[in-house]
């Protein structure tokens, strides 16, 4: 995944877990056309894989991260894409 980061400095790549949102990868904005680093593996659990880019102008700590996914924020400091991947299910 490739992000154009718009004046932003920093980038969280976030999934659901047990306790809630978390990063999956934290870093830099990458500069050019580097993708960002982090590997997604989908899991055989019944669901949708569900994932949240979040672009920001400082680090974030877990409770504002959270908090910002929550609201889909989208200000001049932090903007938050989320994306849903919907699992096929084979009827057997």
């Amino acid at each position: 995944m490739r992000v154009a980061c718009e004046g932003l400095k920093r980038v969280v790549v976030a999934t659901p877990g047990a306790s809630g949102w978390g990063p999956l990868s934290s870093t830099a904005c990458p500069v050019g056309d580097d993708p960002l680093p982090f590997t997604l593996q989908v899991d055989s659990e019944p669901g949708d894989e569900q994932l949240a880019v979040v672009l920001s102008q400082d680090e974030l700590d877990l409770e504002t991260l959270r908090k910002a996914i929550a609201e889909t924020r989208r200000s001049a400091d932090v903007w938050v894409l989320s994306y849903v991947m919907p699992k096929e299910t084979e009827n057997r």
